[in-house]
Order: C-alpha cells, then sequence, then structure tokens
C-alpha cells in the first residue's frame, strides 16, 4: 500500500478472459468468460489504533452450462458442448465493503471490530433438466441420443432465468488478553444473509437442430421464494504456553442459528404458497495440544465437536449436522528433512447434504437438505520434503498423501452401513519438485493424482460407472526467470500430458478437467 503519514491507500484491478476450451456444436459463441475485478483500501494508523476501508466491486460474464455429456461422447471428445447448451450464460455482480477498526487498550489488551456488508447478484440462463436427457442416452435411449445431437426434434426445452440476490452483512468483535503464559481471545459475531429466488423459465423447441422461442412462464413454486438466516456466534479460546516444550489450545464455540423460507405462487408476490424454519444452536468445545520431545520430534492430538447449519430450506423437524473430531500424530524436522503425519477421524451424528441444482443431493433433490444418517471420516495424512543441491541449483522435493475412508456408520432407510459419501476420494497423492538456480531462475514440476469418487451416496454398492468419477493424474511446469530485479518472465504449463477424465457427473452429465493450457506472461513490480 502506498502511504503518507498517517495515511495509507491501494487500488487494483484485475481483468481477466479467456475463450474457454470447448466447442458447442452448430453455434459460433464460444465458452469462455469475462471478468472484472476491483479493489480500494483506506487506511489509517494512530499511535494506538488504526481504522481499514475495504471495497471490493466484480463483475463476470460467462458461457458457462450445467450440461454435461453421455460417457460414450465423453470419450469421442471430452471438449464437445451440445448446442442444447448453445445460449447457456452466466452475468453476476458482488459488492462488498468491509471496515475494521483494531485497537491497542494496553501492551496486554486489543480488541478488533469489524462491520462488513456483501451484496451478490447472479442470472444463470441454462438448460433446465437437461440430465434426464443425458441419462437416458447412457442407457441406450436413440431417440434422447438424437436430441443432444441435435438430429431429432424436441418441444417444450426449458431454460430457466436462475436468477439470484443475496444479502450478508453482520458485525464482529474480538478481543485479545495477554496474561502471563495465556493468550485469551473472546468475540461475537451477530449475522444476517437473505437470498432471493425470481426465475421465470423459457420455453424452446429444437427445429432442425436449431433452438426456437415458443413462451416464458412466470415464476412461482420454488423459482419464486425468498430464504433468510439470522446467527450468533460467541467464543472464548486460550492459547497456553504451558511450558517451553507444551501449547494448549482451549477453545469453547456457541452457534445460534434461525432460518426460514417463504415460497410465493404468484409473480406479485400476493399468495404464500408455502413456508418452513428452522432453529438450531449448539455448545462446542474444542481442546489441542503440542509437545515438543526435543529440537526435532513434536507430538501432537485434538479433539473439537463440528456444526453445520442446515440452509433455508430446512423443515423445523429437522436436526443440524454435528460431528465429533479427532486427529493425532506427529511432526519430524531437521535442517534437511520434515516428515509429518496425522492421522484423522470424524464421527457424524446425521451427516446432511445441502442440495442445489449444481450439486443435487444423493437423493436427486435440487432445494432444501438431505439427511443420510450418521457416518464416519477417517484416515491417514502424509508430508515429507527436503532439499538437495547440486552445484549452483537448490532441488526442494515434496510429498503429499492424504488417504480417506468416508462411508455410512449405521443402517437407515435410505442407506446401509459401509456406503461411501458423496464427493470424498480415497485417495490423494502430490509429488513436488523444484530446480531453483541462484540467478532467481526457478523450475517446478508437480504431479497430481485424485482418485474417483462417488457422485451419490452408496456408488460402491451400486454397481453402475455412472455413479462416480474417474481417476486422475496430472501434471504442471511452471518456469520463472528474471529479467530484473522488478520483471519476471514466466511460463505455465498446465495438463502436460493433456489427460482429461471425467471428474463430475453433477449436475448433468460428465464433465472433464481442463485439457493442455500454456500461459506466458510477464510481471512487472511497481
Amino acid at each position: 500500500m502506498n502511504s503518507q503519514g498517517n495515511w495509507s491507500w491501494l487500488a487494483e484491478t484485475v481483468q481477466r478472459e479467456g475463450a474457454g476450451f470447448k466447442e458447442i456444436d452448430r453455434s459460433n459463441r464460444d465458452t469462455g468468460f469475462d471478468i472484472a475485478d476491483y479493489v480500494v483500501k483506506l487506511g489509517w494508523q494512530g499511535e494506538d489504533q488504526s481504522v481499514l476501508l475495504k471495497k471490493q466491486y466484480s463483475e463476470e460474464t460467462s458461457n458457462e452450462t450445467y450440461l454435461g455429456l453421455t460417457d460414450k461422447d465423453f470419450a469421442a471428445n471430452p471438449d464437445r458442448r451440445y448446442g442444447l447448451s448453445s445460449i447457456d450464460q452466466m452475468n453476476n455482480n458482488h459488492n462488498g465493503t468491509v471496515l475494521t477498526h483494531t485497537k491497542a487498550w494496553s501492551d496486554n489488551i486489543t480488541s478488533t471490530a469489524t462491520l462488513y456488508r456483501n451484496t451478490f447478484s447472479r442470472n444463470w440462463y441454462k438448460l433446465s433438466g437437461g440430465g434426464s436427457i443425458v441419462s437416458a442416452a447412457n442407457g441406450g435411449d436413440a431417440t434422447a441420443q438424437g436430441i443432444l445431437d441435435g438430429t431429432i426434434d424436441e418441444t417444450g426445452l426449458n431454460y430457466k432465468h436462475n436468477n439470484r440476490a443475496y444479502i450478508s452483512e453482520g458485525i464482529q468483535l474480538n478481543v485479545d488478553l495477554m496474561a502471563g503464559a495465556h493468550l485469551i481471545s473472546v468475540g461475537t459475531r451477530l449475522h444476517e444473509d437473505e437470498m432471493d429466488h425470481f426465475q421465470n423459465q423459457d420455453i424452446f423447441d429444437q427445429v432442425n437442430g436449431s433452438l426456437v422461442y415458443q413462451s416464458t412462464t412466470a415464476p412461482s413454486g420454488s423459482n419464486n421464494r425468498i430464504e433468510t438466516a439470522e446467527a450468533t456466534s460467541l467464543w472464548l479460546t486460550d492459547d497456553w504456553q504451558v511450558s517451553e516444550q507444551l501449547n494448549v489450545n482451549l477453545a469453547l464455540r456457541y452457534e445460534d442459528v434461525s432460518s426460514s423460507r417463504v415460497q410465493y405462487s404468484d409473480a406479485a408476490r400476493t399468495t404464500v404458497d408455502s413456508t418452513r424454519s428452522n432453529d438450531s444452536d449448539e455448545l462446542l468445545p474444542g481442546a489441542s495440544f503440542t509437545y515438543d520431545i526435543d529440537s526435532s520430534w513434536q507430538v501432537l492430538a485434538g479433539f473439537h465437536q463440528g456444526f453445520s447449519p442446515l440452509g433455508g430450506g430446512a423443515q423445523s423437524t429437522e436436526e443440524p449436522e454435528t460431528s465429533d473430531n479427532w486427529e493425532a500424530g506427529f511432526r519430524y524436522q531437521t535442517d534437511k528433512v520434515f516428515v509429518e503425519a496425522i492421522g484423522f477421524y470424524s464421527d457424524f451424528s446425521n451427516k446432511t447434504e445441502n442440495c442445489s441444482l449444481a450439486a443435487p443431493c444423493s437423493n436427486a433433490a435440487t432445494s432444501g437438505s438431505f439427511v443420510t444418517g450418521a457416518a464416519e471420516i477417517s484416515g491417514l495424512e502424509l508430508q515429507t520434503g527436503t532439499t538437495l543441491t547440486q552445484g549452483e541449483f537448490s532441488i526442494p522435493l515434496h510429498l503429499a498423501y492424504t488417504y480417506t475412508q468416508a462411508e455410512i456408520s449405521e443402517t437407515n432407510a435410505d442407506f446401509n452401513s459401509g456406503d461411501q459419501l458423496k464427493g470424498v476420494p480415497e485417495n490423494v497423492l502430490s509429488l513436488r519438485a523444484g530446480f531453483e538456480h541462484s540467478s532467481g531462475w526457478d523450475n517446478y514440476a508437480v504431479a497430481k493424482y485424485i482418485g474417483e469418487s462417488c457422485v451419490t451416496t452408496g456408488c460402491n454398492t451400486a454397481n453402475s460407472a455412472f455413479d462416480e468419477t474417474e481417476s486422475l493424474v496430472v501434471v504442471d511446469l511452471i518456469s520463472h526467470y528474471p529479467l530484473k530485479d522488478d520483471v519476471n518472465l514466466f511460463v505455465k504449463a498446465e495438463n502436460l500430458f493433456d489427460e482429461q477424465k471425467i471428474v463430475s457427473r453433477s449436475p448433468d452429465g460428465a464433465r472433464p478437467n481442463k485439457p493442455l493450457t500454456i500461459s506466458i506472461g510477464m510481471k512487472h513490480e511497481f
């Protein structure tokens, strides 16, 4: 930030655009995006206090869709998009304001107060219900495949204005107190948010491979609703340096969340179709410690209770997701090597999925929430790294691996014990090697592996390839070269071997990762 006297300021912008990497059947429209982001900060620093105002605005237009591909079409060309998605487009904008005041009341007491407000509006115009056509084609329905290919006419295609406006605002106060070996923090946050759905729908027919407008349907039901929530948070934490070797962290958090939904049956919002509300509150303790055995070895362990509130579509009888979470492990570090191993275990009383069009729940619901029942998530995180030297080159090496087992732990009306949870890969591995020259010429190779995961809970017992994603290996190369002290050139090759797999099937068909992408640029620091 620039400064003059007690004042400082910063203004920056990021402008991004791209043509995308997919091609739409029978269309000249690209699949790219145009994003503009602006940030302004103004700060004042006094003798024992400071004020910082941050304003942010962004806007985006992207020709994105929910519609994926059948597995057969994906195998032939993962970067294809059906002509049914040719008119899909998202437009959104975000305004954010944050005002922060920090004051040192004494050498031992500091307070931080934050006011914030965010508004976000989005209109994502896209085909609704395309997933059923893709599913039918995956099942061998030749008519459905012809509709996707544009060779068979279809009537009554629904293109929805997914038009939503969001507001979130609140105030947060935190006080830090140094008391001998204790750093005590106490705070509260009062938060409110609102989501307004007003989504009319256009009806099109596909005629000879082209989309022909027919009519517009006014919003009603789930397309015409307002959801609100109020949340109060209280917390008390203690970072306690018990001895030179032992550090203990204690935490107690209270959460009180009230949410509601009002759904209307007419566009004028004069007739209420239905209402919902939900109230929940939880007291959440936690404790953890680290203990230095010597200058190289450290052991650690912790326990925390978790809480995930339900959305505005929750019924009054539904309970929020709660969990008991444990972790334990060790760290070993010398001048030459670093090793870390941490085991974790989480016991969920009622694992909950929040449903949306972008991420339908395991029961296919696209709004509200779906409780899948008691569940357990356990696993192991491993990290190790070292740095070798060869002449004028330093060669940093790093490996990270996570094994996760996530499954239903008690049989219920919908699932059996042992059914895998959706969206959690069993294995994730990352390898990173660097070649750093004393001149500042730095090069890095990164290889990442992500295992397959369930699209819906219980895919391991469904025996259907359409219920899970595919495993993927991606290799990236990055190189930086300093032309001057303030000018750097960079080259980046993402997905070097152009490996594309089905990394998502939600919401409406198979979708790929990004293909080989090469970026060349220059960074100049003023």
